[in-house]
């Protein structure tokens, strides 16, 4: 009879992983799994952007995850998140947070929920991670929380979107963007990043399904994260990548 292989590997029982991937040999992947094994992981803002980066980030070995949000789980968010909803957690309103936990654990270890947001007052609570991702909305307190971040000489990447509605009003423009921040180049965020408030009145507020953008846009921050760390070879590190669904480009701050 053949014997079946375990799921779970030697050695993981207290590791960050509850399951094996068992895709490649482990001599083939594990220098460069390596690079993020171990680092710990903020995630501020689990709008539709900020939970495609957790299901995303939760399937890599790093060491813990802690996730930032102070709203409530919503039919307005379960059409911009991963994985499908019922109707009972939804009308059920946990903290965003507090659900994400749940679902990543099956997989993930150490993933911890902060119900609430992080602000000027209390961004020092990044202090001991490695790297943040920001997935919030502009205005003062992400700017304040930049400045934070820079202040603790923190890497850090932004994820933001942007949508609007032609004239005409029955098409859409979008913009998917992502800016690193590291302690050698603090200017190209500083640049390019918009710390607007939204318009009551933004196409992006409205009930509209932009789920692929969520996911567009956490996957290059993720992207952007990865050849930070090592991970996918580059002949020269960006700090700014743009996608505009009206000019069909991928844009960078490549020279």
């Amino acid at each position: 009879m053949r014997r079946s292989r375990s799921l779970v590997p030697a050695g993981m029982v207290a590791g960050q992983l509850r399951l094996a991937e068992r895709g490649q040999p482990v001599q083939r992947v594990g220098a460069v799994n390596g690079r993020l094994a171990g680092q710990q992981i903020a995630i501020v803002g689990l709008g539709g952007t900020g939970s495609y980066i957790l299901d995303l980030v939760a399937k890599c070995p790093v060491g813990e995850i802690h996730l930032y949000d102070g709203d409530r789980f919503s039919s307005h968010t379960a059409f911009r998140a991963p994985g499908a909803a019922s109707l009972e957690e939804v009308r059920r309103g946990d903290l965003k947070v507090e659900r994400y936990k749940e679902l990543y654990s099956k997989q993930k270890r150490k993933i911890t929920a902060h119900g609430y947001d992080i602000n000027a007052a209390n961004v020092s609570e990044l202090a001991e991670v490695a790297f943040v991702f920001l997935a919030m909305e502009g205005g003062a307190t992400k700017r304040a929380i930049v400045e934070g971040l820079e202040r603790m000489d923190m890497p850090f990447v932004n994820a933001s979107l942007g949508v609007k509605q032609t004239r005409a009003g029955d098409q859409l423009q979008a913009i998917v963007e992502v800016n690193g921040s590291t302690p050698g180049n603090r200017t190209s965020l500083r640049d390019k990043v918009d710390f607007g408030e939204l318009d009551e009145d933004d196409p992006y507020i409205a009930n509209i399904q932009v789920a692929e953008l969520n996911a567009l846009n956490a996957a290059m921050a993720v992207l952007w994260w990865k050849k930070w760390a090592g991970i996918y070879v580059s002949s020269k590190q960006l700090f700014w990548m743009l996608v505009d669904t009206y000019l069909d480009g991928l844009y960078t701050d490549r020279a």
